[in-house]
């Protein structure tokens, strides 16, 4: 249905006030991150993969920095904001419906156990260029001792650590595909 109603447009032609623009940002990514959420718990691939790259992220702004009437949109903020949680949450959508896009490979064929490990290398490197960005954008700001800045700062390293183990980046229908009859 979002697809339908097209919430990842928000094209200049749509004509949306900046709230508008960034709501539907907003409702868009929390879509994505349930579809993506529903799919790896049932162990289905997400509906809504092949749009996340190239859909445009909501600010890094507080809530108070948004409202209806506004002409201009706000200046996107440094640090954590009310949206940061939202945000990193959004980030690691993305990186994860990149990295599961399955690796066709032949494992019959010569050197496919070297391209198998340049996939795993490469996703890997997109993990570690996440939690860069992450840590750069955001989380250097965090105080320790505050409690949302604690809760996103565990959050992070949590999702983190479990999409970033070597096991990961392969699904399970590229083991499938390795083990299947020919």
């Amino acid at each position: 249905m979002a697809q339908l109603m097209d919430l990842s447009n928000d094209s200049p032609r749509l004509k949306l006030s900046p709230f508008e623009v960034q709501m539907r940002r907003r409702l868009w990514w929390t879509i994505c991150r349930l579809d993506l959420r529903t799919a790896e718990a049932y162990g289905l691939q997400p509906s809504l993969l092949e749009t996340r790259s190239r859909d445009t992220l909501p600010l890094n702004v507080n809530d108070l920095d948004l409202y209806p009437e506004a002409i201009e949109a706000p200046v996107p903020r440094t640090g954590i904001t009310d949206m940061t949680l939202p945000l990193v949450g959004y980030e690691i959508t993305r990186l994860v419906s990149t990295i599961n896009i399955p690796d066709s490979f032949d494992f019959d064929a010569d050197g496919a156990d070297a391209r198998m490990n340049q996939a795993i290398a490469r996703k890997m490197r997109m993990v570690g260029e996440c939690q860069s960005r992450l840590q750069s954008d955001y989380l250097q700001y965090a105080n320790p001792s505050g409690p949302f800045d604690w809760m996103t700062t565990t959050f992070t390293r949590l999702m983190l650590v479990s999409h970033s183990s070597c096991r990961r980046p392969i699904l399970w229908t590229d083991i499938c595909r390795r083990n299947a009859p020919s």
